[in-house]
């Protein structure tokens, strides 16, 4: 029951399922969550991001902050930002202003070259370098860009809420309050692997959106998005 608790509104994602919701190898979102257990103790073994869920039947799983997390980290390398830059900024992040999940956190920014966060300086939001060129350097905000154009936020806190993995507008929500974190289709709560299984199983996009009383295009778009991820990620 306390195990069960725990889970409530936190989502749950096996690593291979991330890896598809991501577009990341499995083995890196391994390596980033987990660290290299075999190898010896050093800070570049370390993982980047901290677990909130306990082992489930035996496998290690990702929550909703996690898998934002983990995002993160995948476009701060498409960027070609090194891991020992991104882990500085964690550090420093974790350790000096006290962020919890700072890599799931609104207030991150950035040019394309260097991580920027927008610090509380007495009462006033200031945005500076987190690590790299000079850090603690305040900057203009009108340099640099948020991440997160397809996230949506809690205002009291400023931590991811809901994601939007085809876009604000895609109609495909990822929201841990609902089917355990699943896609599913906005306003209605269909999972759409569901509506994708029962697409491939012969059904037409008519008879589903009658069963399950929601647009016949949200069943054809959910059919497309698990059709993109399955396609697949690369090993």
């Amino acid at each position: 029951m306390t195990k069960q608790i725990l889970l409530v509104g936190k989502g749950i994602y096996s690593f291979p399922r991330a890896s598809q919701l991501i577009g990341v190898p499995t083995q890196n979102l391994r390596r980033w969550a987990l660290g290299r257990p075999g190898k010896p103790a050093s800070i570049t073994s370390q993982p980047l991001v901290g677990l909130e869920l306990p082992d489930i039947d035996s496998e290690r799983a990702l929550s909703f902050l996690n898998l934002v997390e983990l995002k993160l980290i995948g476009e701060f390398r498409h960027l070609g930002l090194p891991l020992q830059y991104i882990r500085r900024v964690v550090d420093v992040l974790e350790d000096s202003y006290n962020w919890r999940h700072p890599l799931a956190c609104r207030r991150l920014l950035t040019d394309g070259h260097s991580i920027f966060a927008e610090i509380d300086e007495r009462g006033e939001f200031a945005c500076i370098e987190v690590a790299g060129r000079r850090p603690g350097h305040v900057v203009l905000e009108e340099v640099v860009r948020p991440f997160f154009k397809d996230i949506e936020f809690y205002d009291e806190t400023d931590m991811a809420r809901r994601w939007f993995p085809a876009g604000v507008d895609g109609r495909i929500v990822i929201d841990p309050a609902v089917a355990l974190g699943e896609p599913t289709i906005a306003d209605y709560g269909v999972p759409t692997a569901l509506l994708a299984e029962m697409l491939a199983a012969g059904e037409s996009p008519a008879a589903i959106s009658e069963w399950y009383e929601l647009p016949a295009d949200d069943v054809i778009r959910a059919g497309r998005f698990e059709s993109s991820l399955t396609r697949g990620v690369a090993a």
